[in-house]
């Protein structure tokens, strides 16, 4: 009886710490509470779950979360499932999908916030697993709370245009632009609380402002696939050249341009991944499109020398692609050690190709996520460094590590990603290459090549300048170049 009684008065410190907005404290005396007591665990847990979460401690929270669902104790698993959506907001999915799939039924969602960001985690399981039309089915009971919206149609048009509904796909990428600008201006009135996160409401903003670009990028995709050339080139010259995604928007833009036969177009917009400020783009069918340009404007002597440029350049990059995963084949930290160098804005062509991984935002909220980490424990040691707040620090330890397994595995798979198209682009240019030799045999045979027109300055529209280019960029201008040449095929 007088265990029992011990054990009780933590809990109602607890309770008395949270009712007054005292959450870390209260963390403290229930996780006393379950330690005192294992009847008490799944509730102790529950509290300290909840009261890290108002905390603004969404990854020592979600240990917590995790020990409730494992518990089995519906009561608390009930309780601690209203803590979802901010669990999500503030972790992502990595960490809670293996063991909401596990630990809980649907009936165990009794609100429908937290419903939803279940679905929504369901979605991108499915999505995982390629089982694209189970994700359709999440997404679209996911788009009902309005944190998860905007995403929700990101993904579930994403899910559309993989299965061949480019119309339907459409549609959600166009909602998905409006609702995103829309919670991007929602985000910076709303006030978040995130140790070390002073900025939260601004960062969220971005983030809305970031999903509202990618909607239209993807929306730009969409309609390039249902042929709608000239629909798609509008949608894309609305995105900002300030905009992170507008650098790879580029090269789409490229081609829309080639698709519309405007080659001299497509060959300037090329062009802008040459200056010193696109440097940093890795992106191998830069030189197929370029290739391929030319030799459609049948500048036989340019698509070759395009071809040798590329051959040059990639040789070594694929052979290094190569020998890193061979040479550390079940090596994760090796690759999460990799994309930190890559971070630094190392000049090396492989770093350089590993700085499309760590712009990515996936990668990015990982990064972030190590950081937001280290602030929740220097949070909590204003209570000491013993204790609940050493328990703290080992479970920081844990997810820290966790997310150097994630960098690790991201970062493999993508030069796994890489070799595979890097093979591919060879097989591009090697044929071409076929194409380019043919023709200077024929020469050599006396059979005329397929020329018929001189190269001649084309008519310049009045909205742009005709200049001889010295090899001097200018930032403004990036993007709007057209390559001032005409065809050579015979009519």
């Amino acid at each position: 009886m007088i265990f029992a009684l011990v054990a009780f008065m933590p809990m109602q410190e607890s309770l008395r710490a949270f009712e007054h907005g005292h959450y870390l404290q209260a963390a403290r005396y229930a996780f006393s509470a379950a330690q005192d007591n294992e009847r008490q665990q799944s509730e102790g847990y529950a509290r300290v779950t909840e009261s890290l979460v108002r905390e603004g401690m969404p990854y020592m929270a979600t240990y917590f979360f995790i020990r409730t669902l494992q518990s089995g104790n519906r009561q608390s698993t009930q309780k601690v499932l209203r803590e979802l959506p901010a669990l999500l907001r503030g972790v992502g999915s990595e960490f809670l999908k293996p063991f909401l799939l596990k630990y809980t039924q649907y009936e165990d969602y009794n609100d429908r916030a937290s419903l939803a960001a279940w679905m929504f985690i369901a979605g991108k399981s499915a999505m995982l697993h390629e089982d694209y039309e189970k994700a359709i089915m999440h997404f679209g009971n996911a788009i009902h709370a309005p944190d998860l919206e905007a995403e929700s149609l990101f993904l579930r048009g994403t899910a559309q245009v993989l299965v061949g509904r480019l119309h339907e796909g459409v549609r959600d990428f166009e909602a998905c632009r409006d609702r995103a600008q829309g919670a991007a201006s929602a985000a910076l009135s709303r006030d978040t609380k995130t140790p070390g996160d002073s900025h939260g409401s601004a960062r969220f903003a971005q983030q809305g402002q970031e999903l509202k670009e990618r909607c239209q990028a993807a929306l730009g995709r969409a309609l390039y696939e249902l042929e709608s050339f000239d629909q798609a080139a509008n949608v894309f010259q609305m995105i900002d050249k300030k905009s992170i995604v507008w650098p790879e928007i580029l090269f789409e833009e490229a081609w829309t341009a080639y698709r519309r036969s405007m080659f001299g177009q497509s060959l300037g917009k090329l062009m802008s991944y040459r200056s010193p400020l696109l440097a940093f783009i890795y992106n191998p069918e830069i030189g197929v499109l370029r290739a391929q340009a030319h030799l459609a404007l049948c500048h036989y002597q340019d698509a070759m020398q395009e071809i040798k440029l590329f051959e040059q350049q990639m040789t070594p990059l694929g052979s290094s692609i190569r020998h890193a995963l061979e040479s550390h084949e079940h090596d994760l930290p090796f690759f999460a050690s990799l994309g930190k160098q890559a971070l630094m804005m190392n000049r090396d062509p492989f770093m350089q190709m590993l700085g499309s991984v760590v712009r990515s935002p996936y990668y990015q909220r990982l990064s972030v996520g190590e950081s937001r980490i280290q602030h929740e424990l220097q949070h909590a040691r204003t209570l000491g460094t013993h204790g609940f707040v050493g328990f703290l620090q080992e479970v920081g330890h844990f997810f820290t590590e966790s997310l150097h397994a994630f960098e690790g595995i991201l970062v493999k798979n993508t030069l796994v990603d890489y070799n595979a198209e890097l093979i591919e682009n060879f097989d591009k240019m090697s044929f071409m290459k076929v194409e380019v030799l043919k023709v200077a045999s024929d020469s050599l045979q006396n059979i005329k090549p397929a020329v018929g027109v001189n190269m001649r300055t084309p008519s310049i529209p009045t909205s742009m300048l005709y200049w001889t280019f010295n090899g001097e960029f200018w930032s403004d201008e990036l993007g709007d170049y057209v390559v001032a040449t005409t065809s050579a095929c015979a009519h």
